[in-house]
């Protein structure tokens, strides 16, 4: 199994709509600095210094100055240092199968919103990240209910 990514503590994913765009710049304008992602023009890719402790001092620096309608979420870094975007998705694998209801229940208590259920693994769905201003890195995995849980990404690649 593949090492867990890491949360960066300098970049981070914001997601905008374009007419927000130039307003949430301006309220990162201290915090650090914006880039476009190609291809992609609901997401900017924010670059802070590493003045803060951890992870999530860094993350929540940054969400406050977005505010709530720019979601802010770490970018990923895998085993070698490669980055990984959340696209704002999170796939979680249940212990069990759970009833539509059940599934429901675990988004509302998580601030989460069900996309889809997988059809070939009943005990996993994707959910979209409705409370931004939380840290849900780790929170999902830990729940009784998950037996795991990963953020969905972007991810490029060189070919050798």
């Amino acid at each position: 199994m593949a090492a867990k990514p890491t949360p960066s503590r300098s970049l981070f994913v914001v997601r905008v709509k374009d007419a927000d765009s130039k307003d949430v710049a301006r309220q990162l304008t201290g915090v650090g600095s914006l880039e476009e992602v190609k291809g992609r023009s609901d997401v900017r890719l924010l670059r802070v210094g590493e003045d803060a402790s951890d992870a999530r001092d860094a993350w929540q620096k940054a969400q406050r100055a977005a505010g709530p309608g720019a979601p802010v979420q770490p970018v990923l870094l895998d085993q070698d240092g490669k980055k990984q975007l959340p696209t704002g998705e999170v796939t979680v694998r249940f212990r069990s199968a759970l009833s539509d209801a059940d599934v429901e229940a675990f988004a509302r208590a998580h601030g989460l919103r069900l996309v889809r259920r997988n059809e070939f693994a009943p005990e996993q769905a994707v959910f979209d990240v409705v409370e931004a201003t939380r840290y849900f890195v780790d929170e999902l995995s830990e729940s009784r209910d998950a037996r795991q849980a990963w953020a969905n990404t972007l991810a490029s690649y060189e070919r050798l």
